[in-house]
């Protein structure tokens, strides 16, 4: 791996752990316009910019916080930055994080060496900032969640076993606002068939970190519709141990 640029960690820590407290400590991570190349790969991560703080300064669990002021990176013209701090970790964790930037899905295996089963494509472009607290997630305080901005992908496609055609997403658009995530449009192809779909995720953080009851509701149409085009056919065991595949079959009453 061939590398340009600092990336320094470094700090103190002072102090006793034992059941009520914690040592003082004050950790820095910080990175000034590094990159990486992997010699077998095509392209580079540049611009690779980090200013991080862990502190705790009483030696207090709770008083414990994260400040990212800046983390952010480019892959070819594609700019990605994101910031976040985090603090009252243990009683009422408070939130404040914003993303902004454009990813093009194709060159992430060109730029590391991830290994994936079927290769990615499309542009993820996002710009989103939320504010929020745990309790007010817990209890749909939705009035104490400030969540504004927008992610799309287009140019999306993808094709796996468990498909039973490829899929090609021409555009998925969704907006963030305190109480939902509203699905601005999704539209889609397989087979002979068009998607289209709209709606609304409702208690979204409520889902992914007190494990609460996601709700939705959506609106879909199409000019097109094939069953099969959806149906992924399924391989059974004969008596002589070969595999022999089939269609799903879908009973008429």
């Amino acid at each position: 791996v061939e590398t340009t640029g600092k990336f320094e960690v470094k700090g103190k820590v002072n102090g006793e752990l034992n059941d009520t407290t914690v040592p003082k400590f004050d950790v820095e991570m910080v990175s000034n316009n590094a990159s990486f190349h992997y010699k077998d790969l095509p392209k580079n991560v540049k611009n690779i910019n980090i200013d991080t703080h862990i502190v705790n300064e009483t030696g207090i669990v709770n008083d414990t916080y994260v400040n990212i002021d800046n983390f952010g990176f480019a892959i070819d013209q594609d700019v990605f930055n994101a910031k976040a701090n985090i603090k009252n970790i243990s009683e009422n964790a408070l939130v404040n994080a914003e993303l902004r930037g454009v990813i093009n899905l194709a060159n992430v295996s060109k730029a590391y060496p991830v290994k994936l089963e079927e290769p990615l494509n499309g542009i993820l472009k996002a710009d989103v900032k939320t504010a929020f607290d745990m309790k007010s997630v817990e209890t749909n305080q939705y009035q104490n969640i400030k969540n504004s901005g927008r992610v799309t992908l287009t140019g999306f496609n993808y094709s796996g076993p468990e498909m039973a055609k490829p899929v090609s997403i021409s555009i998925a658009d969704t907006a963030f606002n305190p109480t939902k995530i509203n699905l601005n449009q999704l539209s889609l192809k397989t087979g002979k068939s068009d998607v289209n779909v709209t709606g609304a995720l409702e208690n979204f953080y409520g889902f992914l970190f007190k494990n609460q009851i996601l709700k939705g509701n959506f609106n879909m149409s199409s000019n097109t519709f094939a069953v099969s085009d959806f149906m992924a056919p399924t391989t059974n065991t004969t008596e002589d141990g070969g595999k022999k595949t089939e269609a799903v079959k879908i009973p008429i009453s």
